[in-house]
Order: C-alpha cells, then sequence, then structure tokens
C-alpha cells in the first residue's frame, strides 16, 4: 500500500526535473506491482455523513403536529422544517472545529515541508522558522475558531 502525499512529494524539489523524477519512480513502482498495490491519493471522497442520523420520522411527525396545531395542513409549513434544519445545523460545530484542526495540522507539515534543504544546516535557524510559522498558524487558530462557531450559532437562531 502507497499513500501519496503530494506536499512531502513536491517538498525538496528545487528544480522540476527532481520532480519529474521523483513522479517517474513512484510510477515505476506502481507499475512494477502489477496490480498489487492500493493507492489513496485523496481520502476525501470515502467519508459519509447521514444528515438525519438524530432526526426520527416520530421528531418530523411532532415538529409538524405542534406547528399545525388542532387543524390539519394541506401543505407542509415551513416552520418545523426550519425547527428540524437548525437543530441538523447545531451538530455541524463539532465537525467543523475538527476540520479547522486538521487545516492547522496539515498547515503546520506543509510549512515544514517547504523548507529547503539548505536549512539543515543552520539548525537554529530552522528551530526559529519553525517558532515563527507556528506562532502565525497559533495566532489565526482562535479567529477562525470564534468565526465558525458564530457562523453556526446565527444559523441556529
Amino acid at each position: 500500500m502507497i499513500s501519496l502525499n503530494i506536499v512531502s512529494l513536491i517538498s525538496g524539489a528545487m528544480y522540476i526535473g527532481d520532480l519529474e523524477e521523483r513522479m517517474e519512480a513512484i510510477l515505476e513502482e506502481i507499475s512494477a506491482a502489477e496490480g498489487q498495490i492500493i493507492l489513496f491519493i485523496d481520502e476525501i471522497h470515502t467519508i459519509q455523513v447521514d444528515p438525519c442520523e438524530d432526526l426520527s420520522d416520530d421528531d418530523i411527525r411532532t415538529a409538524i403536529q405542534n406547528a399545525t396545531g388542532p387543524r390539519n395542513a394541506l401543505f407542509v409549513p415551513e416552520v418545523p422544517f426550519e425547527v428540524l434544519v437548525r437543530r441538523q445545523i447545531a451538530r455541524l460545530l463539532d465537525p467543523s472545529l475538527q476540520c479547522l484542526r486538521f487545516v492547522y495540522d496539515e498547515l503546520i507539515m506543509m510549512s515544514r515541508a517547504c523548507e529547503a534543504t539548505e536549512t539543515l544546516r543552520f539548525p537554529m535557524l530552522r528551530k526559529r522558522m519553525d517558532e515563527v510559522m507556528g506562532k502565525f498558524l497559533h495566532e489565526g487558530l482562535k479567529p477562525a475558531e470564534r468565526r465558525i462557531v458564530n457562523i453556526v450559532e446565527m444559523e441556529v437562531i
């Protein structure tokens, strides 16, 4: 099984020739495996979410009955729909914050992968660059988190 990380593939390839050589080596390894290889380039397509996971038919029926009162409605009123959708939107907060954390971690890894090989000769410079980049990304983490929380709260209210 090969996990193809584009960032690590590109990192250190200062010239297009280096990148071509790396790609050719990977393609040769894949063709030499003769079908005995599983290649995961992007796993985002495998993630599935059921939007009605915590929403039963009884919940929907009760919301519609509460909105219409004692009389029957010819059409489904929009009030129960809005109530149910708001409840489902509130469930997006945790996955959204988790996604923010994944993006933050990926940006940290990308910043380290983009370092030039010349910085290996200067360990203090490399350490300081890591600190500055980490601080810069960390400063953006809290405002992004507040923005996500605010957006979800605006939709829930």
